[in-house]
């Protein structure tokens, strides 16, 4: 899943919440579980990078959006 992918490049901790249900963004178990969902996407970041990581993975979620509209 590219979201994990990306996740993982940075050292921040990353959770992403789908219609009140939150996962870790590093996880391909915890993300597997929100395929289907569908609604806004929170994204939230706490690490020393997380302006960039918060940045590529709204640009992912922008993509993804494109393909699947």
């Amino acid at each position: 899943m590219e979201i994990v992918r990306t996740a993982n490049l940075f050292s921040s901790y990353i959770l992403v919440e789908v219609s009140g249900t939150q996962r870790n963004a590093k996880s391909l178990l915890s993300m597997s579980a929100l395929k289907g969902f569908r609604g806004p996407v929170v994204v939230m970041v706490v690490g020393a990078d997380s302006r960039e990581a918060l940045g590529t993975l709204s640009n992912n979620f922008i993509e993804m959006q494109k393909r699947t509209t």
